[in-house]
């Protein structure tokens, strides 16, 4: 077992060397200032659990193929919520070919409204593929209102 404390909180990991050390379990439990997303976390503590139920060796690796992940968030309120999800796996593999497969292309319909974080104030959207500035004014159109206004 590995465990760890972080400012995102205590991060603790079960290793199994016989399986080529695979983690077979991982937990982060989080409490009050512990940080989450580069804020404090909004509750009182939350419990991150992935179990893994199932391995299958590729190759020389083990892999997990079935687990089950558990958050549990206990509110400053006083109430407990627990969500729970059971992941399975069919296909793997461990060296994909990202563009034959299609992955992460991005698969927006056309006028979709993008946000930039980097660019808070300028609105965008999807176009062709692509992000583009919305039917907003141009810079070269807000710079001339701008000097317009300073006459």
């Amino acid at each position: 077992m590995l465990e760890a404390t972080t400012e995102h909180g205590k991060v603790t990991a079960w290793i199994a060397p016989d399986k080529g050390y695979s983690a077979l379990k991982w937990s982060i439990h989080k409490t009050g200032d512990d940080l989450f997303n580069d804020r404090p976390i909004s509750s009182k503590s939350w419990l991150a659990v992935f179990d893994a139920v199932e391995l299958q060796k590729v190759g020389d690796v083990f892999v997990t193929k079935d687990g089950n992940f558990t958050l549990t968030i206990k509110g400053t309120d006083g109430t407990t919520r627990v969500a729970s999800y059971k992941y399975e796996t069919s296909d793997i593999q461990l060296n994909p070919d990202f563009d034959i497969l299609g992955a992460f292309k991005i698969d927006l319909p056309d006028g979709t409204r993008v946000y930039m974080k980097e660019y808070p104030g300028i609105h965008y959207i999807w176009e062709n593929g692509k992000i583009v500035p919305a039917d907003d004014p141009t810079f070269e159109e807000i710079d001339k209102m701008v000097d317009e206004l300073k006459k």
